[in-house]
């Protein structure tokens, strides 16, 4: 196991990185599509219910934001997702340590102190280094969150497996996985 995380944190910045890309473009969706929604409701005499405009927002949003959430949970490799880092993450579980996360932040004695009671608080309270445990937890919350939108897409976004109507998905089902989604990302961001 290499000594110096150098490429270690590259690597684990990247995967962020595209994994926070994601993960706000489903943000904005769902954002603009809740704005509109109230922009209906204002303007009921302009927007009649099951109008075309409204069945094409609500398609856009399930569509958009179901396959942008099964995008977090692939478990195949070579792909970036939020699933994978946290298995990246558990491969490497020994390197994340609480002085080399201290040390990702700069040289500000307050910051540093920061990013230590921020380790202590959240990241891996007790733990000089984050155990493989807490990165299982998070891997099982993660999956246990995405399963059912992940399901729902595969089976009736990205193809046509009888009728969605038969699936019991509400948008808070979805929300509340997206919610699920950015708390594991901000953990692993670790900041």
């Amino acid at each position: 196991m290499p000594k110096d995380t150098t490429d270690l944190d590259r690597r684990i910045s990247q995967r962020l990185h595209r994994v926070e890309t994601g993960l706000v473009h489903a943000a904005h969706v769902d954002d603009v599509s809740w704005q509109v929604q109230a922009i209906f409701r204002a303007n009921e005499a302009r927007a009649a219910d099951g109008g075309t405009l409204q069945d094409w927002l609500g398609r856009l949003y399930v569509d958009s934001v179901t396959i942008a959430l099964r995008r977090q949970a692939d478990q195949r490799k070579g792909v970036v997702s939020l699933w994978r880092l946290l298995e990246m993450m558990k491969g490497a579980a020994p390197l994340l340590t609480k002085a080399r996360y201290v040390e990702l932040h700069d040289n500000d004695v307050h910051h540093r102190r920061a990013a230590a009671s921020h380790w202590d608080r959240g990241v891996a309270p007790g733990h000089d280094a984050i155990p493989r445990p807490r990165l299982k937890a998070k891997h099982d919350e993660l999956r246990s969150a995405l399963s059912h939108v992940s399901r729902y897409a595969n089976e009736y976004v990205a193809h046509a497996a009888g009728d969605p109507h038969d699936v019991k998905m509400t948008f808070e089902d979805v929300r509340r996985a997206m919610t699920t989604a950015f708390r594991a990302f901000r953990w692993c961001y670790l900041d």
